[in-house]
């Protein structure tokens, strides 16, 4: 899309050759060309006049735009803004969570880790400001299509950090890592921690879901809901089963043990619950003395037995495992 050149030069005069080498070397797709100004190595003469040399050249060599990159503390102290302003555009560079201000600027380099499925890797990302300048200006006018797509509304998006969701059932893959998404982690409740806008699939945005302090993966938006928040438990502390609920994902939007849930309504976990069936969700539970241990990674049964002073056999017993050396991320063990 943009051929880009690191400017290294001595003067004027190198800043000339700069140029028509540069331009030489250049794919003549390209759609706009780049100075990227991150270091200043003029030795003689001013650095304004070997910048104005090298845009004069390029003006002269090409009808395409000519766009400045730099980040502001840099470019500020080096060159005058009225040098700055005498390119087709200005790309500034700040990874940070905001727009930059003042907003000077035509497209606004946020990020040098955004994660690509395509190229299974991390790369930088940029927002064009279309307030100032529109997406086809930069990228011509096939790029309109990619813009369409991004804000199709049939796409899943808008989900923000800290809502709380649950992973689906028809889930089938994580966006990252790109592995099958397990079982036992559908129909569970997450904390949403990070959101990235992309275009795959059904979804025009990708969630960071995690498990209280664990990371679980990054999801397609297509693939969570948001939790119910419309549930009488505030005030009545019960709650009505909806289609897809698990002892697990109720007792993590109560911020209970699922254990204790279960104690709550006379059942254990491995009763079925179906939709309609009214739960308390809160009150004095008979197991309040139960001793509860969600598992972290590297965690085995026997070092959490020691942990707590207890036999493998007994959390194998009271967590009815089958087998002790299948236990996973999440994944709630009664030790006590």
């Amino acid at each position: 899309m943009a051929n880009t050149l690191m400017l290294v030069l001595f003067q004027a005069d190198d800043a000339r050759q700069e140029a028509k080498d540069f331009y030489n070397r250049s794919d003549k797709d390209a759609k706009f060309y780049v100075l990227d100004f991150e270091e200043n190595t003029v030795k003689y003469g001013t650095t304004q006049a070997a910048v104005q040399a090298w845009l004069d050249e390029m003006k002269s060599l090409t009808n395409k735009h000519v766009v400045f990159y730099s980040y502001r503390n840099f470019a500020d102290i080096t060159l005058v803004q009225s040098l700055i302003n005498k390119f087709d555009g200005y790309w500034l560079a700040a990874y940070q969570g905001a727009w930059p201000n003042p907003r000077n600027y035509d497209m606004w380099q946020n990020k040098d880790n955004q994660s690509s499925v395509a190229f299974a890797t991390s790369l930088d990302s940029s927002l064009v400001d279309t307030n100032r300048k529109s997406v086809s200006w930069w990228f011509g006018s096939e790029a309109k299509t990619q813009n369409k797509k991004l804000n199709n509304d049939s796409r899943k998006q808008g989900f923000n950090v800290g809502q709380n969701v649950v992973l689906k059932q028809s889930a089938t893959k994580w966006y990252q890592p790109r592995v099958n998404i397990a079982s036992y982690a559908k129909s569970q409740a997450y904390t949403i921690k990070d959101t990235q806008d992309l275009v795959l699939s059904k979804s025009n945005q990708a969630v960071l879901l995690y498990k209280g302090s664990i990371p679980m993966g990054w999801a397609l938006a297509q693939d969570v809901q948001l939790t119910n928040t419309n549930v009488s438990s505030q005030t009545t502390g019960t709650y009505t089963v909806r289609s897809g609920d698990s002892w697990w994902e109720i007792a993590n939007r109560y911020g209970i043990n699922m254990y204790t849930l279960a104690s709550l309504n006379g059942k254990s976990i491995y009763n079925t619950i179906y939709p309609g069936q009214v739960l308390k969700v809160s009150g004095s539970a008979a197991t309040s003395s139960k001793v509860y241990y969600t598992v972290r990674k590297g965690d085995t049964v026997s070092g959490i037995a020691s942990q707590y002073g207890v036999s493998v056999s007994q959390i194998k017993n009271l967590s009815g495992l089958k087998n002790v050396n299948l236990i996973y991320v999440g994944q709630l063990l009664r030790v006590k």
